[in-house]
């Protein structure tokens, strides 16, 4: 009896074990470079659950949810959080093509989508890139029929008839393109404004060890993907829905970060990520998606990167 009560209180000196650090993303090239991280074991000393999601807009209400401790999102829904709970901790990407708007044959310009069905996912991302082509043709989304369409959904409705374009993105841009597709517009029109970040929970930050493997591992697997592109994309393609060589081509709609870039475009108040936030916040306010225009500064966090020696 004497062992059994030592051995319980022994247990009850130990410190329980923290949860799985559970990062939610949709599929998007740059996002792999997490994977890639995990098939090279970076993140073999913490446990880090990388979750699927089938389109951003889903991967979004979960963190909204608390299913998940950290997002890798767009910019624009990052700038709908409270910057007394949420942080920016790594800078992706900025999109550069990637992101796209896609007609079938026989939509040639942009003005011929007047009347035609667009399918998007109805979240701040779709209708940001939608609003922002059909603002080059002096029309707007009063001028189409919206479409709600999942981006697990994207390639079939396009394919099968149902819409007559879709906005979407890598990896479905490389399949639908293949289909025929017409690109009227993509994100490299509109540079800097397509930007992906890695957020988390405040509260979260508590856990710093954890998150700096986290971080310290994507950069790793960046340096892997720049020095060893054929094995890297050979590691990650098959996630995406692709072939290596067309993952690698899909890199070239994306603008990834090192980690001297990262250092610098979260170091406050004078980074130009910052100046390019202030120019989105304004755009998405314009186009109703943002309430009131926001002081991005407060959200960006550069303590991770500061501490990052991969």
């Amino acid at each position: 009896m004497l062992v059994g009560l030592a051995m319980v209180a022994f247990a009850g000196c130990l410190e329980p074990t923290p949860p799985p650090l559970r990062v939610g993303m949709a599929r998007w090239p740059s996002y792999e470079v997490f994977r890639l991280a995990e098939s090279l074991g970076c993140y073999s000393s913490v446990e880090v659950q990388l979750v699927d999601f089938g389109s951003l807009a889903e991967a979004q209400r979960a963190y909204q949810a608390d299913v998940i401790d950290a997002l890798c999102t767009t910019a624009e829904y990052a700038l709908n959080l409270d910057e007394r709970e949420h942080r920016i901790v790594l800078v992706i990407d900025f999109s550069s093509g990637g992101d796209t708007l896609v007609a079938r044959p026989g939509i040639d310009a942009l003005r011929d989508l007047r009347g035609q069905r667009v399918g998007l996912e109805v979240g701040a991302l779709g209708v940001y890139m939608l609003t922002r082509a059909l603002e080059r043709a002096g029309m707007s989304t009063r001028d189409v029929v919206l479409v709600s369409v999942d981006l697990v959904d994207h390639q079939a409705a396009f394919e099968g008839g149902r819409v007559d374009a879709v906005v979407t993105y890598e990896p479905v841009r490389t399949h639908v393109l293949a289909k025929g597709g017409r690109e009227l517009f993509s994100s490299r029109d509109i540079l800097g404004e397509v930007i992906d970040v890695l957020v988390v929970r405040r509260m979260l930050l508590e856990r710093r060890d954890d998150l700096l493997k986290l971080v310290d591992g994507w950069f790793r697997g960046l340096d892997y993907l720049v020095q060893n592109p054929t094995d890297a994309a050979r590691r990650v393609a098959t996630h995406q829905g692709v072939t290596a060589e067309e993952y690698l081509r899909s890199l070239d709609g994306v603008r990834l970060f090192s980690l001297e870039e990262n250092r610098r475009l979260l170091a406050g108040p004078s980074s130009p990520l910052v100046s390019s936030l202030r120019r989105l916040s304004a755009v998405t306010v314009r186009y109703g998606i943002l309430e009131a225009p926001v002081d991005p500064a407060p959200l960006l966090d550069d303590r991770l990167v500061r501490a990052t020696h991969p």
